[in-house]
């Protein structure tokens, strides 16, 4: 991705689950110099949807609540069909049978399979989600669907809790730079954006 188009893209970015827009925006610029992103752009959605559960679990240690999307913009009902989508690719054979250099039967680790399963998700996720990135800018609506989806994980239903709980329990291997963008992205009733 060239510079010119990372600045339009991070120059209109809009609010998601009380996050400010500034604050995503921000975040997203801190995440695009780590070394991960830079060797292959997809590792910033699995950034940022571990930056999105990192924050919605803190938000909620603080205000015994979840952050809730207040915008009527459809991220909402797209977010809950991709987690849907995307566990199903978490726990497919492709994924979990993939052992690249692991000697062990053991299941993948929810992290990892998570990284996997975002290299080409945007591209086969469900149809309506398609449509709803499509409208706008489609590098910017990903951002906030992937960070979106991280948050709406810790709090899902659908069958995805069980893998956000997992993350939360795995060592993530996270380099220096990463480990400190996500625990620099807090939300708190601070930097939250007022409820409607």
């Amino acid at each position: 991705m060239d510079t010119e188009r990372k600045t339009s893209i991070i120059g209109t970015m809009q609010p998601l689950y009380r996050i400010p827009g500034e604050m995503l925006r921000g975040h997203v610029e801190r995440l695009s110099a780590c070394t991960r992103v830079k060797e292959a752009h997809t590792n910033l959605y699995s950034l940022l949807f571990l930056s999105g559960l990192h924050a919605s679990i803190h938000f909620y240690k603080e205000s015994g609540t979840p952050p809730l999307h207040f915008l009527d913009d459809g991220l909402s009902d797209t977010t809950r069909s991709c987690l849907r989508a995307l566990g199903k690719l978490v726990r497919s054979r492709a994924i979990q049978n993939l052992k690249f250099a692991r000697e062990s039967k053991e299941k993948l680790p929810n992290w990892v399979a998570v990284q996997l399963s975002f290299f080409g998700f945007f591209d086969n996720c469900p149809v309506r989600a398609k449509e709803w990135i499509s409208r706008g800018d489609t590098e910017t609506n990903r951002v906030r669907l992937a960070c979106a989806m991280g948050i709406e994980s810790f709090f899902n239903t659908d069958g995805f809790m069980d893998i956000a709980y997992g993350i939360m329990r795995e060592p993530l291997g996270l380099d220096s730079d990463e480990s400190a963008a996500i625990k620099a992205f807090l939300l708190n009733s601070k930097n939250a954006l007022p409820a409607l």
